[in-house]
């Protein structure tokens, strides 16, 4: 994996410029452009990588644009902080900073960072899951991923978007006159080694891992996972992800299954993960809106089998088994067609699977993608 240099930015005076959101001249250069790029800050306080794929992407992206002779400021995306725009060539990202650069600016580049699908489709598709289960058990859970801010005028009036996904993500967004949309992807975590793809797929066949997040239970279809495999005792899934209380009430009795073992967060890089998912052969996410889903890329990468959907953000055609529709149904449809896949089938998906985010989902090859598409849009 890449090894990154870290910038220098842990004396006190920057240490409080970073407090409110804003980071100026990264890398202290004297370059004769100027980027701003309005995404994450807190990366650039971390002096190790790992948790989120966000945190070394952060420094691909400024990197990149020191590269190509920028001096780079970093601004939160949701800071307040009052910028000179008329200082940049270049603003790059999402965002309160972003969206405000519309009123405020002359002529620079805009380019979106699309991480996610458009904020409205990921809001509509959220809240209809959430709807859908009151609907069917008559409890109103809530929408953890929720924004308020749409950014329209960023999605329908920037130069061009750059966003995770296949295109279905893409299609999210609409087009423009005069505007470019490039897809792009997104970075997995190698936490273990690729080897882990070889095991008794005839023992673990039956064996599905839900790795999820923080937040977000609902959007990435924790709860019909729950009903799914709580009817069908036979097979077994196991939950890395922090699960929100509300689910707990709302799915106490499925989480009470013996079949069904929530672990809570999970280090991905430490053994108890490594030992989840040797005993996996496949990752199940019934997702409906992602950008490109990091978590499951992640254990495609250790050799597991997607079982998903095409919200997903990855095109998972002789690589796993597409969930049709979103509900427990749905998911038992897929879950049933997998598991009786012969052995070799699933030894040579799995394989597939490893190789696929090797060749295209590291850090190295997001930085050459990255690269190449600033090449071609900035002047």
């Amino acid at each position: 994996m890449k090894i990154l240099q870290y910038p220098k930015i842990y004396t006190r005076q920057r240490y409080r410029v970073f407090l409110k959101g804003f980071i100026e001249n990264l890398y202290d250069c004297r370059h004769g452009k100027n980027a701003l790029v309005s995404y994450v800050t807190k990366p650039f306080t971390h002096k190790r990588l790992g948790g989120h794929t966000n945190i070394a992407e952060s420094h691909v992206i400024t990197r990149t644009f020191d590269r190509l002779g920028y001096n780079v400021d970093v601004v939160d995306y949701f800071s307040d902080s009052s910028l000179r725009y008329e200082k940049y060539d270049v603003i790059f990202g999402f965002g309160e900073p972003f969206e405000r650069s519309f009123a405020m600016a002359g002529q620079l580049q805009r380019i979106y960072y699309g991480t996610t699908c458009h904020v409205s489709f990921n809001n509509e598709a959220e809240l209809s899951r959430i709807r859908e289960i009151h609907e069917r058990r008559g409890v109103w859970l809530r929408a953890r991923r929720l924004l308020e801010q749409s950014w329209s005028r960023s999605t329908a009036l920037a130069d061009a978007l750059v966003i995770f996904g296949n295109s279905h993500t893409a299609g999210t967004y609409g087009q423009y006159p005069g505007q470019t949309i490039y897809s792009f992807d997104a970075t997995a975590l190698f936490p273990h080694p690729a080897s882990a793809a070889d095991k008794n797929m005839e023992s673990c066949r039956n064996t599905f891992l839900w790795f999820g997040s923080t937040t977000g239970g609902v959007q990435k279809g924790l709860d019909l996972c729950l009903e799914c495999f709580a009817a069908n005792p036979e097979v077994t899934l196991h939950i890395c992800g922090c699960i929100e209380d509300e689910i707990k009430r709302a799915y106490s009795d499925e989480l009470s299954h013996p079949n069904i073992a929530a672990h809570d967060f999970v280090d991905v890089c430490g053994p108890v993960f490594g030992k989840i998912v040797r005993s996996c052969v496949f990752a199940i996410l019934p997702t409906c809106t992602e950008g490109q889903s990091t978590s499951l890329l992640t254990v495609m990468g250790q050799g597991l089998i997607p079982v998903t959907t095409v919200a997903a953000g990855i095109d998972i055609e002789g690589l796993g088994f597409l969930i049709d529709e979103l509900t427990a149904k749905g998911v038992s449809r897929a879950v049933d067609k997998a598991r009786h896949i012969p052995s070799d089938e699933l030894e040579a998906r799995a394989r597939r699977n490893v190789e696929r985010i090797v060749s295209r989902h590291t850090l190295d090859k997001f930085e050459q993608n990255l690269e190449k598409i600033l090449r071609q849009q900035l002047p």
